[in-house]
């Protein structure tokens, strides 16, 4: 079983599966994602692992248990193919870009997060040059994916982020998820 958690930039997806992993540490887990986009000030060590398209490719000839390249070649994102452990769900942060290889993954529970990502991304105390550039690029996301009926018809929850208070929306967020698990 898998948690796959989609949504916008800023939307809250890191902050749900650190969350997650908190509360139930012997029921969730957070696998490091790989990538080799640049890093952004809000990113953790602890959760990423930063490397240059040359060793993203040499570990993903070894096989990834996800490989999320982007279409454009840009940024390749990815989680290595590490051995399951028993009744542990690993939490793995998705690209609409590539869905369809989430749609494979044994048991994953697809999580679309909604709400206003621009709170999000105040809260992170981003840049406003930042969260304008974020914002054209979740406008994109949201048109080409989120947004959309076929998208949104995929995905085995959807759930509101209204960022008033984080551990309300974790403890919702892992009932739904809990059901959905069953």
């Amino acid at each position: 079983m898998f948690l796959v958690l989609f949504g916008m930039s800023g939307i809250g997806k890191s902050t749900l599966a650190r969350g997650l992993q908190q509360r139930s540490p012997k029921l969730f887990t957070r696998p490091r994602m790989l990538t080799t986009r640049p890093r952004r000030a809000s990113d953790d060590d602890q959760e990423m692992e930063f490397l240059n398209p040359e060793e993203y490719l040499a570990i993903a000839a070894k096989g990834l248990m996800v490989d999320m390249r982007s279409p454009d070649g840009l940024a390749y994102y990815g989680y290595r193919n590490e051995s399951e452990v028993e009744h542990v769900c690993p939490i793995l942060l998705g690209s609409p870009y590539v869905f369809d290889r989430f749609l494979l993954l044994p048991g994953a529970v697809k999580v679309l997060l909604i709400g206003d990502p621009n709170l999000g991304l105040a809260l992170r105390n981003e840049t406003a040059e930042y969260r304008e550039k974020r914002e054209m690029i979740n406008r994109e996301l949201n048109d080409r994916f989120y947004g959309r009926s076929e998208f949104r018809g995929k995905c085995d929850l959807i759930l509101q982020n209204e960022f008033v208070c984080q551990h309300e929306f974790v403890v919702k967020c892992e009932r739904a998820v809990l059901e959905c698990l069953r």
